[in-house]
């Protein structure tokens, strides 16, 4: 086993405690030097993992490249191994050697999935898709497609990401999260003050059903059976384009109640 020098190294009773490998000849007997100077031989030292618990790794099996998922680590001075689970195969042991980074994949809006979908359904080839001036009103309308498709694309930075997406696929961008605050009025008693107050708009999502309630957050027997008031921008307007104009981030309504 040879080391290049600078490597970092775990000592083995004292695993919280780092190390430079120094020597120059590059043998396993060479010297290696902790943060505070000190000396200290090969045998009590181990070699520090690459990876971590949850790291998703790429490896050969079989001959075909699969995809995992580490859940348990050893290591000596010898290297590292990894238990890998994945859903081809049983969980196990692989040399870190054998083991590869996953390369994450692209994060992109949904409107941009929705359109590599439709292309795709569509038999588009990528060189089609990808060109924004493909992205005309009557495309857009057609296809039912966003119409920030045409700017976002026009970023060339994008065009690498559309690619990749098309590609390698994708995962989509989470979006935020909205809850719709409709003011209402009180009188008081003798009907000549108001004061402000709000309620929120709840939906069954499985009927469409919606309605408005005094919190965002109860009745709880509504939400038990699938009703929701947090929503995307999207979803807002495709109950009624209206509502967006009452709609208010999910964190700041939360920080409110939570007051």
């Amino acid at each position: 086993m040879k080391f290049k020098k600078g490597l970092v190294l775990h000592h083995i009773s004292r695993p919280s405690e780092k190390c430079i490998y120094s020597h120059e000849s590059k043998e396993v007997s060479g010297c290696f030097v902790d943060m505070d100077g000190r000396s200290h031989n090969y045998c009590n030292w181990e070699l520090a993992p690459v990876f971590k618990k949850g790291d998703k790794v790429q490896f050969i099996r079989k001959g075909s490249l699969m995809k995992g998922i580490i859940q348990e680590i050893r290591t000596s001075h010898y290297g590292a191994s990894y238990i890998v689970a994945s859903d081809y195969d049983e969980p196990r042991w692989i040399d870190e050697g054998h083991l590869i980074p996953l390369t994450p994949l692209p994060v992109i809006p949904q409107f941009v999935a929705d359109a590599i979908d439709t292309f795709k359904d569509e038999g588009d080839s990528l060189a089609v898709a990808i060109d924004y001036e493909v992205y005309t009103e009557a495309l857009i309308k057609e296809l039912s497609l966003d119409r920030k498709m045409r700017g976002w694309l026009w970023e060339a930075s994008n065009q690498e990401f559309f690619a990749r997406a098309w590609l390698d696929g994708y995962e989509v961008e989470q979006e935020p999260l909205y809850s719709v605050r409709l003011p209402i009025v009180r009188l008081h008693t003798l009907g000549t003050a108001v004061e402000g107050d709000y309620k929120y708009l709840w939906e069954d999502p499985t009927t469409g059903e919606n309605n408005i309630f005094q919190s965002p957050e109860y009745p709880a027997t509504l939400i038990q059976s699938g009703w929701k008031t947090k929503f995307t921008e999207s979803e807002i307007k495709n109950m009624d384009a209206r509502y967006w104009d009452f709609a208010v981030p999910v964190e700041e309504v939360e920080a409110e109640n939570n007051e």
